[in-house]
């Protein structure tokens, strides 16, 4: 596989066993078995240089999409909820964060706060769904 697949795969990978998900991608899931959490590159997915050069840093940046349904309301806000939780060893970032080198594809792993709430329609605009999102910094491992 490549590289972006491998990180993808492994930060989907270190969600796998979170609390109260249905389904766990390492790619973005347009039809989601909610609670879902799903893994895709951000736009832009290379971090730019403070300098404003237009060199990067090496780093990679992906966007981790949460997404709940909306029918019982109150439990999937719970779910959403403990996974936003920044002071909480089971929540998104912390999960994500734990293994700086994700298997040795990494040197790190820097997970920005948690949106807050946010409104998702799915590919065909019908059907909405409460989430939030995290961007994620990994900076691949030199070989």
């Amino acid at each position: 596989m490549g590289q972006l697949r491998d990180i993808m795969g492994a930060l989907a990978d270190a969600l796998a066993d979170i609390d109260g998900a249905n389904q766990v991608e390492g790619r973005m899931c347009l039809e989601p078995s909610e609670p879902c959490i799903d893994v895709y590159p951000a736009d832009p997915l290379e971090e730019a240089d403070e300098r404003g050069f237009g060199f990067t840093t090496g780093a990679l940046l992906f966007i981790v999409r949460a997404r709940v349904g909306v029918q019982d309301f109150d439990a999937v806000q719970d779910i959403l909820l403990d996974w936003m939780d920044g002071t909480s060893d089971t929540g998104v970032a912390a999960l994500l964060e734990t293994d700086q080198t994700l298997g040795g594809l990494a040197s790190s792993v820097d997970v920005a706060p948690s949106s807050g709430y946010v409104s998702f329609l799915d590919v065909n605009g019908a059907v909405n769904r409460l989430g939030a999102q995290w961007i994620v910094r990994v900076i691949p491992a030199v070989s």
